[in-house]
């Protein structure tokens, strides 16, 4: 797993649908445009350990929302997610800083907002 979503090697996609797991695929990033993968593979949330800032408003804008700051087991972190924990809060990263959250926050009411 890579530190950095942006560097990232191997993006692991889980599919849940109705809170539950259906598949697990593992994908390379193509030309390492990660946001062109997540698009072509119809992904509709990232949960990452880090992701720049640039990387991250461009996923927002392309409708992905970002949960960033996690870290664990990625299966723990897909069944929490698929059992309903959206705010995935016991995975926060060490360091973790609410201050970011509220920034992530405040862009996606503006962006709903401008829609």
């Amino acid at each position: 797993m890579s530190p950095v979503f942006d560097v990232a090697k191997r993006i692991r996609v889980t599919d849940v649908i109705n809170g539950t797991i259906h598949s697990e695929s593992e994908h390379e990033p193509g030309n390492g445009d990660h946001a062109a993968t997540l698009s072509n593979l119809g992904v509709d949330v990232l949960v990452c350990a880090a992701i720049s800032p640039a990387l991250e408003a461009a996923l927002w804008e392309d409708g992905v929302e970002v949960i960033s700051d996690k870290c664990g087991p990625t299966a723990m972190i897909a069944e929490a997610y698929a059992n309903g924990d959206k705010a995935l809060r016991r995975f926060h990263s060490p360091g973790y800083s609410d201050s970011r959250r509220r920034h992530r926050e405040a862009f996606e009411r503006e962006r709903r907002r401008s829609n």
